[in-house]
């Protein structure tokens, strides 16, 4: 209805004056009343080549009858002018449409071809396209046609967009008449132009749906990288980050590592896309974009990168991660810790067993400690069973004392529950009959889920990449 009474005017007004003052049946019209819509340069590059002369008078015969139809409503008047002032009259009472049904359609429901009735004009303009028309007709179509697509893009309503590329994609190339044929290109190009993608994600029609214009970027193709970065950038909704980084990885190919070179690191979101998207690829060293997370000030961009470099898993990683053991933040501690079973080097085998058992460690806090000697017996192994003995045997560091004994043998339990084979096992059921009751109970319990066949990480699931402004 909008794009009636916006643009189709002058449409209608260029069928009646080639149906109704074409006397010679060419379609041609009178070229005299100034009506006609001047042509853009692409009108008739499509068109074939002219029908012999008699030919067109059946295929006009339906268009010829509407001329004549609007003719008979006129009256019959030998003065132009008035003529002229009647069929504007007859397009004001028949076709155009007040501001309150303007407004009511504006205001209604748009999902789809579900009572939008643009697509339903749209569908309906497109089946001309399988006809065998006249040159006159065929400029006419695809006229229409891309009005309907500009105003449909100027629009920006999300769901209308969506079916629209979805109608242009399911289009069969040999169904379209020879006049047609790049009608479904110049569509798609208009309608996924990487400007327009972008201005889309920045909210063009405030009533879109992220989600949707989510699934219409999909749609798009190459071009819409730049759009998917720029909603990454001003999105926090973990869902739309998920989706996004699946779509971009999907059309970047191999310009992906470039692309994630631009992110904005001191966004704690694009950080982690960064990681997620890199994470996707086959690492081999550590990019520089990596490096500025790593730099950051803000610990939870510091441990957004530590996934990367458990998976990168060289030397150079590992020394990384050993030095965020000590990181002054507790979190990226802890997440560093936590990476330790998917990235065992000798490097983060001494700087655990070192840590554990230094003098120092008795400074950190409980749980901090849970962590460090559990990462010991992921990342240490057998190797770490020489000072686990001592301090079974109470020849550890720490000073002797009957709490901090109990301590101690808390601690290597947990360390034990993840270092295979039978010496293991054996200090477990030596510590299973200790004479404090909270050691003994805890080292059955370990036994009992090592003969039960349990996974080691039953009680320790990894800690989330990032949930900026949430928790470890």
């Amino acid at each position: 209805t909008a794009l009636w009474q916006a643009e189709f005017a002058n449409i209608f007004y260029r069928v009646l004056d080639e149906q109704s003052d074409g006397a010679a049946n060419d379609g041609a019209g009178s070229g005299s009343s100034g009506r006609e819509q001047p042509l853009r340069s692409h009108d008739h590059q499509d068109l074939p080549a002219p029908a012999a002369a008699g030919s067109r008078h059946a295929a006009d015969a339906l268009l010829e009858t509407m001329g004549a139809h609007f003719d008979s409503l006129t009256g019959s008047s030998a003065d132009p002018v008035a003529h002229e002032k009647r069929l504007q009259q007859l397009y004001v009472e028949q076709v155009g449409f007040s501001a309150g049904e303007l407004s009511a359609w504006m205001q209604g429901p748009r999902a789809g071809d579900a009572g939008d009735e643009l697509l339903v004009f749209l569908r309906g303009v497109l089946e001309f396209t399988a006809m065998r028309l006249t040159p006159p007709v065929i400029r006419d179509v695809n006229d229409t046609i891309e009005r309907l697509v500009h105003y449909i893009r100027d629009e920006g309503n999300i769901a209308t967009l969506t079916t629209t590329l979805e109608i242009v994609a399911g289009i069969e190339p040999d169904a379209l008449e020879a006049g047609f044929a790049a009608l479904p290109d110049r569509i798609e190009v208009e309608l996924t132009n990487p400007d327009y993608l972008v201005s889309l994600a920045r909210g063009l029609r405030a009533g879109n749906d992220p989600h949707e214009v989510l699934r219409y970027l999909a749609l798009a193709g190459d071009g819409a990288t730049a759009a998917l970065c720029d909603l990454l950038a001003r999105s926090t909704d973990e869902t739309i980050h998920e989706r996004a980084c699946d779509i971009l990885h999907g059309c970047a190919g191999a310009a992906l590592p470039g692309i994630v070179e631009t992110f904005d690191t001191e966004n704690a979101w694009l950080a982690a896309d960064a990681v997620r998207l890199l994470l996707r690829t086959t690492p081999t060293t550590i990019p520089p974009v990596i490096q500025r997370i790593l730099g950051s000030q803000d610990p939870e961009i510091r441990r957004c990168a530590i996934d990367y470099l458990a998976r990168l898993a060289t030397d150079e990683s590992a020394q990384r991660l050993c030095a965020l053991f000590n990181d002054p933040s507790l979190a990226v501690r802890v997440r560093a810790f936590s990476s330790v079973g998917q990235f065992a080097h000798p490097a983060i085998k001494t700087t655990l067993t070192t840590m554990c058992f230094a003098d120092d460690a008795v400074q950190r806090a409980p749980d901090e400690l849970e962590h460090m000697f559990r990462a010991l017996g992921k990342g240490a192994g057998i190797e770490a069973l020489p000072p686990i003995r001592q301090v079974i045997g109470k020849k550890h560091y720490l000073p002797a004392g009957k709490a901090r004994s109990k301590r101690d043998k808390l601690l290597v339990i947990t360390a034990l529950k993840y270092i295979p084979g039978d010496e293991s096992r054996a200090l477990l059921e030596s510590l299973s009959r200790d004479a404090d009751q909270l050691v003994k109970t805890k080292a059955l319990h370990v036994l009992k889920q090592r003969q039960a066949g349990s996974g080691s990480d039953v009680d320790y699931p990894a800690a989330p990449t990032r949930t900026p402004g949430g928790t470890a």
